[in-house]
């Protein structure tokens, strides 16, 4: 069986370009070498042109979205012990907003960038079988490219497709802004989200199996809906926006592709503690995953 060729897509923060390296000390450690490869997919640097290009605009996004859906996380974090926490909570929810927002940017730089990065990856390496990992914002990415390259090819030309701590049910809380699965439906000209992620987890059922893997912590704030221990005997969701996929989602996903979804729990839910959840790290140990990772080497 040829080797795999697996591609690392990063979250939001700031990486660096050789961030797959820790990635794959992980992966080494956790099943057999010898059967693939580790390189990264990385897009920091388109990020960071974003923020540059747009700063003025996205501060005032920022006053926005502080006054309307971050309010509740501010009620229970006005405390300097949580100032981390709380800027961690805003910047992962912005940059998801910052996403959807720019779509200019997003449609003509971000997206053609990484397509071609990606491609190139696999072109270099074209004696492996290509297997993508996604984690948090970087598997929404993954999601969008590769939907794109299958409307152009007609083929979803990829081994298998891990997205952990996809924040893929994220809700815009912007009505007039669309959310990651609308985009969805949007580059396949689907008519509603619902059918784009039918005909979307059908098309990774080929070769007669299933080469999709959405694998979610169900303590991870950021992928799923969590309510966090915030003392006093209260637990409380504070991000008031919906991160995980519904019930009605899930259903739909399941119906098109049986087992594409997998969900473990890990780690701590007070609120102290319950960001580091979402940690890479956390999702590559996790049992679903080297389950999964395994059946594929």
């Amino acid at each position: 069986m040829a080797k795999k060729l697996i591609i690392c897509t990063h979250g939001v923060g700031d990486h660096p370009d050789n961030f797959h390296e820790a990635w794959a000390e992980v992966l080494n450690a956790n099943h057999d070498s010898d059967k693939f490869i580790v390189k990264g997919l990385f897009w920091d640097d388109l990020q960071d042109q974003l923020f540059d290009k747009y700063y003025n605009i996205r501060e005032e996004i920022r006053d926005v979205a502080e006054e309307t859906f971050l309010k509740t996380a501010y009620e229970y974090l006005d405390d300097p012990d949580y100032q981390s926490i709380l800027e961690f909570i805003k910047e992962n929810v912005f940059d998801a907003v910052s996403y959807l927002f720019f779509k200019e940017f997003r449609d003509a730089i971000l997206w053609p960038k990484c397509t071609i990065r990606l491609l190139e990856i696999i072109k270099k390496y074209k004696s492996y079988k290509p297997v993508l990992i996604g984690h948090s914002l970087g598997s929404i990415l993954l999601t969008h490219i590769t939907w794109f390259i299958r409307q152009t090819t007609g083929v979803l030309n990829f081994y298998d497709c891990f997205l952990i701590g996809s924040p893929i049910g994220f809700r815009s809380p912007l009505t007039a802004v669309p959310d990651f699965l609308d985009l969805l439906a949007n580059i396949g000209n689907h008519p509603s989200r619902m059918d784009a992620l039918t005909i979307w987890a059908q098309e990774w059922w080929h070769y007669k199996r299933n080469r999709l893997h959405i694998i979610i912590n169900e303590l991870d704030p950021i992928a799923w809906d969590v309510k966090m221990d915030v003392g006093s005997n209260k637990d409380i969701d504070i991000i008031p926006v919906r991160q995980g996929l519904s019930d009605k989602e899930i259903k739909r996903i399941e119906a098109a592709n049986a087992n594409t979804m997998q969900k473990f729990k890990s780690g701590s839910k007070k609120i102290e503690d319950i960001f580091n959840n979402h940690n890479v790290e956390n999702y590559l140990n996790s049992d679903p995953f080297k389950q999964a990772f395994d059946a594929i080497l």
